[in-house]
């Protein structure tokens, strides 16, 4: 869980979330263009002969959208694109699972 306070002294605590971590290393599994960007931007994951499921998470932990397909990695690369209407400025978190390795990269909406 997270507590945030304010310079007021008004504070807030989220309910507890698991979380396997963020990891931010160099990869090109994983590509989000433009970023920053307006609310919305294309995600391309790269593998071959493996599935990959893409998630977005706001800073909170919660799953913006939920009914993403798993995609099919037959080729050298695959692409889907995400759009997002009336999305708050912030930071959002990309998490992809492709085969049995984890990628994740922050975006910004401004």
């Amino acid at each position: 869980s997270l507590t945030v306070t304010n310079d007021l002294g008004c504070s807030g605590t989220s309910s507890f979330l698991r979380h396997a971590g963020v990891y931010e290393g160099k990869t090109d599994y994983l590509q989000i263009a433009p970023n920053p960007n307006k609310g919305t931007f294309s995600i391309t994951v790269v593998g071959t002969d493996a599935q990959a499921r893409v998630e977005v998470y706001n800073l909170q932990g919660q799953l913006l959208q939920p009914d993403l397909p798993t995609l099919r990695l037959n080729s050298l690369a695959s692409h889907t694109r995400l759009e997002f209407k009336n999305l708050s400025k912030g930071i959002y978190i990309v998490h992809a699972t492709i085969g049995k390795n984890q990628y994740a990269r922050r975006v910004i909406v401004d």
